[in-house]
């Protein structure tokens, strides 16, 4: 009887490709090609697919790659102080479709959707905005990439604070804003464009997680199963399938504001 392969998320913790690539490669060693299904490679800033010849060498060891590519379009603001612009990121995805295996190996996550006030001239910084989905929407099209998954943030306490010392805070009812967003605009202009839409942790929207482990079968060169049992050590409402998770909570220099995580604010 055969075992079946493992799944392997670099990383929900922190951006891996962006900042520590060699860490990366490093833990990629414990796990046999030939025992792993996927690599499932999550990034704001992927330019080391392209030009880290060491974990490009790596990666070309596994034969099925699938590449989470965060798009909030709010990168360059106050917001995600440190991450490349929307623009930069999306004319990156044609190298990367060749590098990682094809279009069907890449989804972008606009993810989260917030709204947050600057408190110090009360500007507002959003991207629950019909003009910058349609430029993520018509870029996957041109791109032939069919699959965008979409969140809205979570409030937690430490973000919360975070954003306090910054001057900012998040727009009151804003996930309401944005669930409505999602559901009456974004799903049909994704649904005219033959993009199907995703939903991370919102429920009653969408069953699929980011993680689909029906998806990795299908686009696995030999097709073979990928596992397709719930990950119980997630979010109540995540649809993920188990996977095995090699990041750590590291530093992000990406800064964004909202994060759970650990971001470097400046």
């Amino acid at each position: 009887m055969s075992i079946q392969k493992k799944v392997i998320s670099a990383s929900r913790r922190c951006d891996l490709v962006a900042f520590y690539p060699d860490y990366l490669i490093t833990s990629l060693n414990r796990f046999p090609p030939e025992e792993v299904h996927t690599i499932v490679l999550w990034s704001k800033n992927p330019r080391n697919l392209l030009d880290y010849p060491s974990l490009r060498n790596k990666l070309s060891e596994y034969k099925n790659l699938y590449l989470l590519l965060s798009i909030t379009g709010l990168g360059g603001t106050i917001v995600e102080r440190n991450v490349p612009p929307m623009d930069t990121i999306l004319s990156l995805i044609p190298q990367l479709m060749e590098f990682i295996g094809g279009a069907e190996h890449i989804a972008v996550r606009y993810d989260p959707l917030l709204e947050i006030i600057d408190r110090k001239n009360g500007e507002m910084i959003s991207n629950i905005d019909g003009d910058i989905a349609l430029k993520i929407l018509d870029k996957l099209f041109d791109f032939r990439v069919n699959r965008i998954i979409v969140s809205v943030a979570q409030v937690y306490k430490k973000a919360v604070a975070r954003m306090a010392k910054n001057n900012l805070t998040f727009s009151e009812g804003f996930q309401q804003k944005a669930e409505a967003f999602l559901s009456d605009f974004l799903s049909l202009e994704a649904l005219k464009r033959d993009i199907v839409l995703d939903c991370c942790t919102v429920p009653n929207l969408t069953p699929r997680g980011c993680i689909d482990g029906e998806l990795l079968s299908s686009i696995h060169p030999q097709k073979h199963p990928a596992p397709k049992t719930k990950d119980r050590s997630q979010r109540i409402y995540c649809n993920c399938t188990k996977s095995i998770d090699i990041g750590k909570w590291f530093s992000c220099p990406h800064g964004c504001v909202y994060c759970y995580g650990n971001p470097m604010i400046l």
